[in-house]
């Protein structure tokens, strides 16, 4: 897949013309300019006070570190003697003003489309009031934290989840109640004050998907669909799906909850997309999103969006399972629902290697070609039949497979000697975390083992181990089956190679016997190796 470098960026950024300031002049000199004038209850002009302009997403963090409470973005302006504020080049699309002066107030979303429009717009200043409420607390939760979007509002609620927000000029509210880690929103509302009065939101609901606003995430990247289908995706399906790959080289996770909850994909048109987080490490800075696609066609950009704090999980597995071992509810559709098996198969999976060519090589094309694999004794205490210089002979048609299988034999002078056919399946190390499981069919005798290694320091690998019976097995295991990491022979585990894999083998021990054929890895595509 192609790598998407394009970026929108969301944050509110306003400013003035180069050859003056913003504010403190008397007068207004530039013609085109966007002007706010500003007025005080009593109708006469607001001068020298601070207007606060910062984007929709903004919120104030628990602690000073927090992204949520980071200033970046927000602009701080004074109306100067007629309370004008004069806004030369301004370069943002929507966001919130709020200009406080004692008792009164203003509290306003402005649009810059309307500014421009308009040329003046005058704002009045109107009586504070009030918001009180209740957080319904999980429990073990003594408190949670109560936030607006739009101002540097915080407050935090009592035992019983209640809290109080004053001083807040006239205008409608966008609250919500998190839990102290910020990893979680507990409750949120819209909260419409009026000046002078207190307003009872009662208890506020619980937050859901269908009530998100987008304008509230602080980033987003538009991927054009082309970029993320592959030629040997060719033809295009009209459903399908695609693939995004994030690492520290395109993406910073930084920017992002640890466990990328605030993960949301739309297309061109703000239509929400299905997608599932195959797999989400903060720790590796590695990540991988499959997007379902209905009606390629109509469909020309990807939209996602990152970095709000406390979402909900909005991925299908988040949606289909209230806990993995559960089994998805009636309505659930996972990214792959209602597409082909051979549309799955193709997009989802790869053969490693079968033996059709009678050829020790990849069943694909990599993106410089296939891949040789080798056939290797131990050292001089295995025999194998045939031997590695007669390699040729190990490829017999099967009846039962109705295919070309691989066989040989395996003797050993000493105890826990093997032999193997393996493959290096690239130089650079290939993330493989995606991967559901892997299957192959085998029969024979003895004890099998499959590894997955990296060969570059640190080097280790994973294995799994098994037992050949005398007639055809499918032998199907996931990441979970592989021999806990314990060090011994370089078994360092899967955690430790899942990102960075460089080769597989399968091999037979001691005096074995193995026919194999269709080696094949699920919840990968080629990609995974290019």
């Amino acid at each position: 897949m192609k790598r998407i470098l394009t970026f929108l960026s969301s944050v509110l950024l306003i400013s003035c013309s180069s050859d003056k300031e913003i504010a403190g002049a008397s007068t207004v000199e530039t013609e085109n300019a966007c002007i706010i004038n500003v007025v005080n209850i009593d109708s006469k002009p607001a001068a020298n006070v601070v207007a606060r302009i910062r984007p929709l997403w903004h919120v104030q963090g628990i602690n000073d570190s927090d992204s949520a409470s980071s200033h970046n973005g927000t602009l701080e302006v004074t109306t100067d003697s007629l309370g004008n504020i004069a806004m030369d080049s301004v370069n943002f699309e929507t966001g919130y003003i709020e200009i406080m002066d004692g008792n009164a107030g203003i509290f306003k979303a402005i649009a810059l489309n309307s500014l421009k429009k308009n040329k003046l717009t005058t704002m009045q200043m109107e009586t504070l009031g009030s918001v009180m409420g209740i957080a319904e607390l999980p429990e073990n939760a003594d408190y949670a934290w109560v936030q607006v979007y739009g101002t540097d509002k915080l407050v935090k609620t009592n035992k019983n989840g209640e809290f109080k927000l004053d001083s807040l000029p006239p205008a409608s509210y966008q609250i919500r109640a998190i839990i102290s880690n910020e990893q979680a929103a507990i409750g949120e509302g819209s909260a419409d004050v009026l000046a002078g009065l207190l307003l009872d939101m009662h208890t506020l609901e619980k937050p859901t998907l269908e009530n998100e606003q987008l304008e509230q995430w602080p980033h987003s990247r538009v991927i054009p669909l082309d970029s993320a289908i592959s030629n040997w995706m060719q033809p295009v399906a009209e459903s399908t799906v695609v693939f995004v790959r994030l690492n520290a080289d395109n993406f910073n996770f930084s920017e992002t909850m640890k466990n990328g909850n605030d993960i949301r994909i739309t297309d061109q048109s703000g239509n929400r997309l299905d997608f599932k987080k195959a797999f989400w490490s903060d720790s590796l800075k590695q990540a991988e999103l499959q997007i379902r696609i209905n009606g390629t066609s109509n469909v020309e950009n990807i939209v996602m969006y990152w970095g709000k704090s406390a979402a909900l999980d909005a991925s299908t597995a988040a949606l289909c399972y209230a806990k993995p071992s559960d089994t998805p509810t009636a309505n659930c559709n996972d990214v792959w629902t209602g597409l082909s098996d051979s549309l799955i198969a193709a997009l989802h999976s790869v053969k490693l290697i079968d033996f059709e060519k009678q050829k020790l090589i990849t069943a694909f094309n990599y993106s410089d070609g296939t891949r040789d694999w080798y056939f290797n004794p131990q050292d001089t205490n295995v025999t194998t039949t045939p031997s590695r210089e007669n390699v040729q002979d190990a490829f017999e048609f099967n009846d039962e497979r109705q295919s070309y299988v691989f066989h040989w034999k395996s003797t050993s002078k000493k105890k826990g000697k093997w032999s193997m056919i393996g493959v290096r399946i690239n130089q650079i190390p290939s993330s493989l975390e995606s991967i559901d499981s892997i299957a192959f069919y085998a029969k024979g005798k003895g004890e099998l083992g499959f590894a997955i290694e990296v060969l570059d320091e640190p080097t280790g690998k994973t294995k799994y181990v098994d037992y050949l019976d005398s007639s055809w097995k499918r032998f199907s295991f996931t990441p979970d089956d592989f021999v806990e990491g314990d060090g011994e022979f370089g078994n360092m585990g899967w955690d430790f190679v899942k990102a960075r894999v460089t080769t597989f083998s399968i091999w037979i021990v001691d005096d074995s016997e193995m026919w194999i054929d269709d080696v094949i890895l699920y919840g990968v595509n080629r990609d995974n190796f290019n």
